[in-house]
């Protein structure tokens, strides 16, 4: 529980950064299908558009090899607490690839904090996600 409760407090301070801030981490090939599975099986609230921002890195794209994520800072607490909720309700456990989602979310839960000038260069994730479903 202290654990639970720590996390809790992380949050608390995130929430209190400036709106226009984001928070950036990696992910892998491995990593980003558990996205587009929990967003279709309505585990989590996918993103509207301008919610998450998506850049290669080292000749990767979404759909080879990984990407970057900037999630804007209201749409990752929405979805961080989403996650721990499922963590808590003991549903990752349940899963075949209950390792694979303590993993993702280790990885929100180490998103660093992250200004953005220029979006430009920049993908729409929401718009990658048209592509599975209708979101």
């Amino acid at each position: 529980m202290k654990v639970y409760e720590e996390l809790i407090n992380n949050l608390n301070e995130i929430s209190l950064i400036d709106d226009n801030l984001f928070l950036e981490q990696k992910f892998s090939n491995d990593e980003l299908p558990l996205f587009v599975h929990a967003f279709s099986d309505e585990l989590f609230t996918p993103p509207q558009k301008e919610e998450v921002f998506t850049e290669s890195y080292e000749g990767t794209t979404i759909f080879n090899g990984g990407c970057i994520f900037y999630f804007k800072k209201l749409y990752y607490l929405k979805l961080v607490r989403e996650v721990l909720k499922i963590w808590r309700e003991g549903k990752f456990e349940q899963s075949k690839d209950g390792n694979e989602w303590i993993n993702l979310l280790n990885l929100l839960l180490s998103a660093k904090i992250r200004n953005i000038d220029d979006f430009t260069e920049l993908g729409d994730y929401y718009d990658d996600l048209e592509m599975f479903f209708d979101v």
